[in-house]
């Protein structure tokens, strides 16, 4: 698509369409639980290191963090779903299903955030290997970035 007919689209679009104020409150609430999980993953990798400087014991330092991760989770899942039920009333009939799809894609990967925490717990109980808690985590930083590419979709295209 030429950027011409791209601007003069997205420009008619802004001209005849009500703003969704709920739909971008939702998206950026949503948008900053998944940076705080971003933030939290990166700091799980290190917890070993952490539980040392602070003399804490290291399993508490992991489900410390697992479970503010997995709040973080929940509580973004839930911003999402109600974007979701913003879809009807704000986009255009034909652009419904689309933005549908990218709503869908940035919520699995949320909830695979879930999954990884899982799988860390797991780890940690059965294993305690720190090579697969690096390789789980950065698996987890691999999900928050498809989730910000969606959730990034979502919000120039269809607020």
């Amino acid at each position: 698509m030429s950027s011409k007919k791209y601007n003069s689209r997205r420009k008619n679009n802004r001209q005849n369409h009500k703003p969704n104020t709920v739909g971008l409150a939702a998206l950026q609430k949503c948008r900053f639980f998944v940076y705080l999980n971003f933030f939290f993953l990166l700091v799980t990798m290190f917890h070993k290191a952490i539980s040392g400087f602070f003399g804490i014991s290291d399993t508490k330092v992991l489900y410390g963090m697992i479970l503010m991760i997995a709040a973080q989770v929940i509580v973004a899942s839930m911003h999402i779903v109600k974007f979701a039920t913003t879809i009807e009333q704000f986009v255009e009939k034909d652009r419904q299903k689309e933005a549908t799809m990218y709503t869908a894609r940035a919520r699995f990967f949320i909830l695979m955030q879930a999954i990884v925490l899982i799988l860390l717990t797991i780890n940690h109980v059965q294993f305690t290997n720190l090579f697969l808690d690096v390789i789980i985590c950065l698996i987890g930083v691999t999900f928050i970035i498809f989730t910000l590419q969606n959730l990034t979709i979502l919000q120039r295209n269809f607020i």
